[in-house]
């Protein structure tokens, strides 16, 4: 019969020799998804790649210690609510969406999955989005810039650069500026500047809106942010070259691309923070408990070269610019 001493060494023995007794199970790689209106090229300069590099920064490697589920719509709107069902139906940890259309889509395919937000054009509690910014209290948190006096600031820089201002064309998405579109109006008003808009909700309405504004012979065209504003930059930018009007955007890619001017926020910025959001999730801080934040810091960029070509006197404004391009 066996003694108990030698039972409970071969019992021991049984143990160790049974497969992964001594391993650790493997850590669970995270997954992020990542849903955007337009195309995102990740080669810096490009803004996206800061995310990227946020992620890096931040100990999460693409393909070795994070997985990027990546859905971008091209330009196509109505693709978003698919490509959400799509990123739900992966069962990703958390999904950084781009724009009030995507973030939309996914609040519509989801409220238990975290998403990271980063929304330039709505107001995350007046949209129902969340509580408070201080607490959001749902599935949704990130980086919001619904600041309607952003708006009415490009105006006020338009008219020092255009003292006799007296049209502006607004380029706009139907649904996603209400906000800054009714700030840009009272503006106008107060200082006597007729507004007219332009509409456009896809690409394919851009060239219509174009010979609009066109017709339109405005003083200045003011770009406010829209997923097609993000993948006609170019274009646009092109466009008030050629028709020798003075322009203001949102980012300082618009100036760089020929426009007169930007006043906004670091883009480039904006992506690398959305990775902070992105690390306090996937380390287990529930995105309702996680502050919204709204940027703070805005630069003037201004194209010397292009004001120059419009003969305007921008010579006040360039002792406020953070950056002219020469």
């Amino acid at each position: 019969m066996m003694d108990r001493r030698a039972f409970i060494s071969t019992a021991a023995v049984c143990i160790l020799a049974m497969p992964g007794a001594n391993a650790q199970q493997p850590l669970k790689t995270p997954r992020v998804g990542w849903l955007s209106p337009i195309d995102q090229p990740e080669a810096a300069p490009a803004p996206p790649a800061s995310f990227v590099l946020g992620l890096k920064e931040l100990g999460y490697l693409d393909g070795q210690t994070v997985i990027l589920e990546r859905r971008f719509a091209a330009g196509q709107p109505d693709r978003l609510p698919n490509l959400a069902a799509e990123l739900v139906r992966a069962n990703v940890d958390v999904i950084f969406a781009i724009g009030s259309v995507a973030v939309g889509a996914v609040r519509n395919a989801t409220r238990t999955i975290p998403v990271v937000a980063l929304d330039l054009e709505r107001d995350p509690v007046k949209d129902g989005l969340a509580a408070s910014l201080g607490h959001p209290g749902g599935n949704v948190t990130g980086i919001y810039l619904d600041l309607p006096q952003l708006s009415a600031k490009w105006l006020e820089l338009l008219r020092e650069a255009v003292p006799k201002l007296s049209s502006v064309a607004v380029l706009c998405a139907p649904a996603a500026n209400e906000l800054q579109l009714e700030a840009i109006t009272t503006a106008a008003r107060s200082f006597g500047v007729q507004v007219r808009t332009h509409t456009v909700g896809a690409v394919q309405d851009l060239e219509r809106a174009l010979a609009g504004v066109a017709r339109q012979r405005p003083g200045a065209v003011v770009v406010l942010q829209f997923p097609v504003a993000s993948i006609e930059g170019r274009r646009i930018a092109a466009f008030v070259t050629k028709e020798r009007v003075p322009s203001i955007g949102l980012f300082r890619q618009f100036p760089e691309a020929g426009g007169l001017m930007s006043y906004g926020i670091s883009l480039p910025d904006m992506f690398r923070r959305a990775a902070t959001f992105v690390d306090k999730i996937l380390k287990g801080t529930r995105p309702g408990d996680i502050p919204i934040e709204r940027p703070s810091r805005f630069e003037l960029v201004i194209n010397l070269r292009t004001a120059r070509a419009l003969g305007l006197n921008v010579q006040p404004l360039l002792f406020r610019a953070d950056h002219v391009i020469q």
